[in-house]
């Protein structure tokens, strides 16, 4: 009936086909045209059966395209790995800042030099410094040595010295002094320090502390080995040296040395007899400079020579009983070990009339 009346009305109908299936290669043709009482009614939605084919006829199957593959990428070159090298065994440590810290280390000639160590030593003989003219020999006497070659003690004493020099915070920039009847009045004008001078003060203290000193001092006595006993002078006295060394030409293997120092000497003799039967106190004062070259034959023997220009000499009148000249001085260094040393030297003192001559023998720490 529902096709009758379509008809009446001009519309046509046509029964709709086998419902498609997800496969897109078995695409079903459309049923040949049927009556609507015999299509049967489409069935209820359910999960997509498998797919069947159909008795009527079918496409042609589309055949897939099959995806290009990839190029294939070729493998990187396996690179070998390098071979391992063994390194070769470290050299053996050679310090030439301070020797070994072993009693019998061997020997390291001037090298020792270059670093921090100090010398303790005791001697006997004379200096050369009290041998004036009318007396046929110098007095004899003993000592004690002491040097201290890149040591803490000095840098400590100099950086406070240079700290006591620069503590104040004003600068004098004059003064007037006035007296009135037996009154002397003394009025001082002062700045304070600008940031540049503070600085200045800072950079002196911190120099101080971290240069390199060679300080020595040898103490003159009589009777420590007896070599004053039954004498009737006493012998007392002193040299001090503050300075700096530099390393000069190596001979060898060893460098040269050269020392530069501030020199003060006071050497006294009392109750001196002189040729002639009298007796008197004598003296001898060097203020100037030390000038040293110490050169190196082999570790164990050194030679150096040594000369303490006395600036004070030059510029002092001349006394008969107080010396002025300028100590020359001829030595050697035997190293026995790096620990042990002996030192023997001859000198002679300028405006004299004889030479010094003391051997020493000590120790290094």
């Amino acid at each position: 009936m529902l096709g009758i009346a379509l008809a009446l009305l001009g519309i046509s109908w046509v029964a709709p086909t086998q419902a498609q299936t997800s496969a897109p290669a078995a695409s079903v043709a459309p049923a040949p045209s049927a009556s609507p009482a015999d299509t049967p009614a489409p069935p209820a939605e359910t999960a997509p059966p498998a797919v069947e084919p159909s008795n009527g006829p079918t496409a042609p199957p589309v055949p897939a395209v099959p995806a290009e593959a990839p190029p294939p990428v070729a493998a990187p070159p396996v690179v070998a790995a390098p071979p391992v090298v063994a390194a070769p065994p470290a050299p053996p440590h050679e310090d030439t800042e301070t020797t070994d810290s072993a009693w019998l280390p061997g020997w390291t000639g001037t090298l020792r030099r270059m670093g921090q160590y100090n010398e303790v030593g005791v001697f006997t003989g004379n200096v050369g410094t009290l041998g004036f003219a009318g007396r046929s020999s110098d007095s004899p006497h003993t000592g004690l040595r002491f040097l201290e070659h890149h040591g803490l003690l000095t840098k400590f004493t100099l950086g406070l010295l240079a700290a006591m020099a620069t503590s104040g915070d004003r600068v004098e920039t004059g003064r007037t002094v006035e007296t009135v009847g037996n009154i002397r009045t003394t009025t001082v004008y002062s700045r304070q320090k600008t940031e540049s001078e503070r600085e200045a003060d800072r950079q002196t203290v911190e120099g101080a502390i971290n240069g390199e000193y060679v300080t020595e001092f040898i103490l003159y006595t009589d009777g420590i080995f007896g070599s004053g006993a039954g004498r009737a002078e006493r012998i007392r006295g002193a040299d001090f040296y503050l300075g700096g060394n530099w390393a000069g030409p190596f001979i060898g293997d060893f460098p040269s040395v050269f020392d530069a120092a501030f020199v003060y000497s006071y050497n006294h003799a009392s109750d001196v007899l002189f040729d002639d039967g009298h007796r008197a106190n004598i003296d001898f004062v060097n203020v100037g400079v030390m000038l040293r070259y110490q050169i190196p034959i082999t570790s164990f023997f050194e030679v150096l020579a040594q000369a303490d220009v006395n600036v004070y000499g030059l510029l002092a009148k001349k006394e008969p009983t107080r010396g002025h000249g300028t100590p020359l001085r001829l030595g050697a260094y035997l190293n026995l070990t790096d620990r042990f040393y002996a030192r023997p030297m001859i000198s002679y003192t300028t405006g004299t009339s004889g030479f010094g001559k003391l051997v020493e023998a000590g120790v290094r720490f």
